[in-house]
């Protein structure tokens, strides 16, 4: 049972938390799904070595559109948080 005063008693923190640990499983997932892909004989026929190089593209253009998701947001009324970039 959780406590009163612990963090855990906030739903919001447990939802958030299971989500980022839904989020990246299926980030990781895709990730080395993408090297089986590449590695089939019928799709690019890439040895494994080979295909997992272009797994950093995925993972740079995740990273790219995170940037640019913040970048494209319109502020909140009353947000008094800097830009971070």
């Amino acid at each position: 049972m959780v406590e009163a005063d612990s963090a855990w008693g906030y739903s919001h923190l447990v939802l958030g938390a299971l989500g980022l640990f839904v989020y990246v499983g299926a980030e990781v997932s895709i990730g080395s799904f993408l090297v089986n892909f590449f590695s089939h004989q019928d799709i690019a026929g890439l040895g494994e070595a080979q295909a997992a190089k272009y797994v950093s593209f995925y993972s740079g253009g995740a990273m790219v559109g995170r940037f640019m998701s913040d970048l494209g947001r319109a502020p909140y009324p009353g947000n008094a948080r800097p830009r971070t970039i």
